[in-house]
């Protein structure tokens, strides 16, 4: 009775309720949030004590540590260049060197930019049965469409890139290399950790490294005359660039893969799809002889029609791209470059590598043609040009 007639006093006069809130919990609150920003702080810690500095011939790259959904740790290097930026003056010409970055550190914990290619097309519309389940699966995507939209914005001509995922680090471990390329039709495609992680890779004491290569025009453009079977005029070191930048990318796993604990005696090459047909290619270029001991070829090889392109069928590709340039609709604007002599393979070259590399890239994938807006094969290899 006391206890009610309390309650009855204090509503009366309109104080508020006493809390049934214990006193204790916002301190002990406060403690167990502490806690947790400590543990995350202390865990943050021990992956970065994990991530080791390998030494290459470029300079020290910054690593970092990870686990695969089963839980093997392994060591990640990510977007190390294996060549100069193919850029300026280099675009189309062969990949050249790396320039070193020592004494600084190189920070490779994530991948570096995607090479410049054509965009995809998206359907204009969902279609008129779209179902409850259908909406459903594409939220679920919706994240990942996320992903590779960012990486669009971050493509660059300067993307030849390599990234090394190893379970073991120092050259005592001596463990197998698999060198993958990836496949995108030799127009699109990259090697991110996203599309080619390597879960179950290093799970089996395997070290995966994943390639990037110059696409579409950028890779594979044809220059000179037609002779007896093979090109001729070609300007030096112009022709079959992204079979010369896989190349480039096996000599420096040649030179350096024993730093991240791999045996470069025991490599393996491997690709799917253009990255497939990539990888046989490189059975018969006398330039990787010696450079890989093993191939495996998914879904794609040298001797698909659509892998290979004669001398005549690539040279007639290039004028078409050039005439699609060259179009006033195209081409206006003060800063255009001077249109070329189609008939001086220099002067072809001279105008190709000052145009903008979106246009380049898209004039070379689509006819241009708005009565049919076709979609061109690819362009691959060109057959019987020099591969040294």
């Amino acid at each position: 009775m006391k206890h009610k007639a309390d309650r009855e006093g204090r509503r009366a006069r309109g104080d508020a309720p006493a809390s049934s809130t214990p006193k204790w919990r916002a301190p002990l609150f406060a403690a167990a949030l502490a806690l947790c920003a400590y543990r995350a702080v202390e865990y943050h810690n021990y992956w970065n004590s994990l991530s080791p500095v390998v030494e290459v011939a470029q300079g020290p790259l910054q690593g970092r540590a990870a686990r695969t959904d089963a839980g093997t740790e392994y060591f990640a290097f990510q977007g190390i260049p294996f060549a100069a930026p193919p850029v300026g003056p280099l675009r189309f010409r062969d990949p050249q060197p790396p320039a070193s970055w020592a004494p600084e550190v190189r920070d490779a914990r994530a991948d570096g930019p995607i090479c410049s290619q054509v965009a995809m097309p998206f359907p204009s519309a969902l279609p008129s049965n779209v179902s409850v389940i259908d909406v459903v699966r594409f939220l679920g995507k919706i994240p990942a469409l996320v992903h590779r939209v960012a990486k669009a914005l971050r493509q660059s001509e300067d993307c030849l890139h390599l990234n090394v995922y190893t379970p073991k680090v120092g050259a005592a471990a001596s463990l197998p290399v698999f060198v993958f390329i990836h496949g995108g039709a030799f127009v699109f495609g990259d090697n991110g950790l996203d599309v080619l992680g390597p879960q179950h890779i290093v799970e089996r004491d395997v070290i995966l490294v994943t390639v990037n290569y110059r696409l579409g025009a950028l890779g594979f453009l044809a220059v000179g005359e037609a002779a007896n079977g093979s090109l001729a005029k070609a300007p030096e070191g112009v022709g079959n660039a992204a079979l010369k930048d896989v190349v480039a990318a096996l000599r420096w796993v040649r030179d350096n893969i024993a730093q991240f604990g791999g045996d470069p005696g025991r490599v393996t090459l491997g690709g799917q799809s253009a990255g497939g047909a990539l990888a046989s290619y490189m059975t018969v270029v006398p330039a990787a002889r010696g450079l890989f001991h093993r191939l495996v070829a998914m879904s794609g090889s040298m001797l698909h029609h659509l892998a290979f392109s004669t001398p005549e069928q690539a040279l007639a590709r290039t004028r078409t791209l050039v005439r699609n340039l060259v179009r006033p609709e195209v081409a206006g604007g003060p800063d255009a470059p001077a249109a070329p002599d189609v008939a001086d393979p220099a002067d072809v070259l001279r105008y190709l590598r000052e145009v903008d590399v979106h246009l380049l890239l898209d004039k070379d994938t689509f006819a241009d043609m708005e009565e049919v807006r076709r979609r061109l094969s690819p362009a691959p290899p060109v057959a019987r040009a020099a591969l040294t």
